[in-house]
C-alpha cells in the first residue's frame, strides 16, 4: 500500500458486537447487576468529561428513590443524572434516540415496556452514533440484523 494514501475501513453492514444496545427481554425487571456492571465501566467519564446518566422511563418493580440510592452507592454524582420519564412507549423510544444522537452520557438506561420494530431499528442506528454504553429494557424486543 502506498504510504501516502490513507487507509480507510470499509463501514461494511454489519454492527460490532460493542456498537449494539444491549437489549433485556423483560422490562419489569431491574437488572441491578447490570447495571452496576455498566456504571463501573463508565465511571471515569462521569466528572472528568461531564458526561450524563440518562434514565428513560422508569422499572414498573422498583422505586425512583431505590433506583438513585444505587447511582449514588456506585460514586455517581445526583447532579449528573438525568431521568426523563415519558408517557407513551413511542415517547420513550424518541427519548433513547435523541439521548444517543446527542453523545453527552456515558451512560444511556432506557426501560420502553414496548418499542415496534421501526424504533428498535432507529435505536440500533442511533446507537452507531454514541460513545455511552447503552442498556434497553422491552418487553418485545427481538434483535434486527441490519444487513
Amino acid at each position: 500500500m502506498n504510504p501516502t494514501h490513507k487507509q480507510h475501513r470499509h463501514p461494511g453492514l454489519w454492527t460490532l458486537p460493542n456498537q449494539a444496545p444491549h437489549f433485556c427481554a423483560n422490562s419489569d425487571s431491574f437488572d441491578t447487576q447490570g447495571l452496576l456492571s455498566a456504571l463501573s465501566d463508565v465511571s471515569t467519564q462521569f466528572e472528568q468529561h461531564q458526561r450524563w446518566v440518562t434514565l428513560i422511563g422508569q422499572p414498573s418493580n422498583t422505586s425512583v428513590s431505590h433506583v438513585l440510592h444505587m447511582l449514588a452507592q456506585a460514586g455517581v454524582n445526583l447532579r449528573h443524572v438525568r431521568w426523563i420519564r415519558p408517557s407513551d412507549a413511542a415517547s420513550k423510544a424518541f427519548a433513547a434516540e435523541q439521548a444517543m444522537l446527542l453523545d453527552n452520557s456515558a451512560l444511556v438506561v432506557a426501560w420502553l415496556d414496548q418499542c415496534v420494530q421501526r424504533d428498535a431499528l432507529r435505536l440500533q442506528l442511533a446507537r452507531k452514533h454514541t460513545q455511552a454504553k447503552v442498556m434497553i429494557y422491552n418487553d418485545l424486543f427481538s434483535p434486527i440484523a441490519l444487513h
